[in-house]
């Protein structure tokens, strides 16, 4: 038996010819969808990092520096980028590779219609969900302070499984609790913020292009008020790799009569307006179809690198989540066999309590 060591295909480096026939066929896109390049122009320098002169860094540090902090920072932008990812769900590199590789399709039209389910509330009238989050709210006004914010956080953590269920009822209601990210920037900020619908006005406004700032007129009329906490829905739900957390946020109203305006603080134009440091504190990306955390826009820059295309990478994130639903019907299970077999309560002995049955993973 003889054996050919040739090398075959195309050298490293170099590309196919015009008429080839190697590989699958390059889907043709729809009218007017582009794709989005996570491609580095300048692969060698890409961890690059650069050391600045100590003697020109501390002259410099209001001009230049503090120039390219921003530019690096640019939280707001880095959100708008991600809200194209989410819509458009490709990547020019795939047509590449899927000339080399014998891959599955994972195109997705964004024309295609939404899902039914992701037309249900979020929050269901009277459930779990909407009765925490009410409950936060209430405590929130009826303290007149933000008890995480001066404990140096932003997050309200339920408590873990096993305090849950064991150090209470055994009521599977407490596993279903979820992270709640709070977002009050007026709270911590001194400047007032600004209605964004005012700022465009003022731009077209003839004194304040001649002034080369905002007039008298319109600088009063561009205030924010507080208008309260989010309500519709209480929290924006933000899928993460183990599992979900919320957003909650808080409502502001432009204080012209004129304008009457209403912001989110969700809202980008708002988080633009905070200083750089707050907004690396927001954790997720936040589109008119749902959310998604900061550590699952990292992770899908590189699956698309390395051809997990969209539908791939939405089965992956149903995994992981499904599987940490799993450990916790798991733990549920488990400390229901303690209590009744081990530990039973008094109150289990004489009415003989049934056990609640555990949420699916789509309710």
């Amino acid at each position: 038996m003889s054996f050919n060591f040739a090398q075959r295909g195309r050298k490293p480096g170099t590309k196919n010819k015009p008429d080839h026939k190697a590989g699958r066929p390059s889907k043709p896109l729809p009218k007017g969808q582009q794709l989005i390049s996570f491609a580095n122009s300048n692969l060698d320098t890409r961890h690059e990092v650069h050391v600045r002169n100590p003697e020109t860094a501390a002259s410099n540090a209001e001009g230049s520096y503090v120039e390219d902090a921003q530019e690096d920072l640019g939280i707001a932008d880095e959100m708008a980028s991600i809200f194209q990812l989410l819509n458009e769900n490709g990547s020019d590199e795939q047509g590449d590779i899927a000339d080399d590789l014998d891959m599955d399709d994972d195109w997705v039209d964004e024309n295609d219609p939404v899902p039914v389910a992701d037309f249900n509330n979020e929050e269901e009238e009277g459930g779990v969900l909407q009765e925490y989050f009410k409950g936060l709210q209430q405590r929130f006004r009826k303290d007149g302070k933000i008890k995480e914010y001066e404990n140096g956080t932003f997050w309200v953590h339920p408590k873990d499984p096993y305090f849950a269920l064991m150090k209470s009822d055994l009521n599977p209601a407490a596993l279903y609790l979820p992270r709640v990210f709070l977002w009050f920037p007026h709270l911590l900020i001194d400047k007032v913020l600004e209605c964004p619908k005012c700022k465009e006005k003022a731009l077209e406004c003839s004194e304040c292009k001649k002034k080369g700032s905002e007039c008298s007129k319109h600088a009063k009329q561009s205030e924010l008020g507080q208008k309260g906490y989010t309500q519709t829905p209480y929290a924006r739900r933000v899928v993460d790799l183990n599992g979900c957390f919320y957003i909650m946020g808080y409502r502001y109203e432009c204080k012209d009569k004129n304008c009457s305006a209403t912001f989110i603080s969700n809202d980008a134009r708002i988080i633009r307006q905070l200083p750089k440091v707050l907004q690396c504190e927001y954790p997720g990306y936040i589109t008119h179809r749902g959310g998604l955390s900061k550590t699952v826009g990292d992770l899908y820059q590189p699956c698309v690198q390395n051809s997990v295309g969209p539908k791939r990478f939405h089965n992956i994130l149903r995994e992981l989540n499904r599987l940490t639903y799993a450990r916790r019907y798991l733990q549920y299970l488990q400390a229901v066999f303690i209590r009744q077999q081990q530990q039973p309560t008094l109150r289990q002995h004489l009415f003989k309590e049934e056990i609640i049955s555990f949420s699916t993973f789509d309710d």
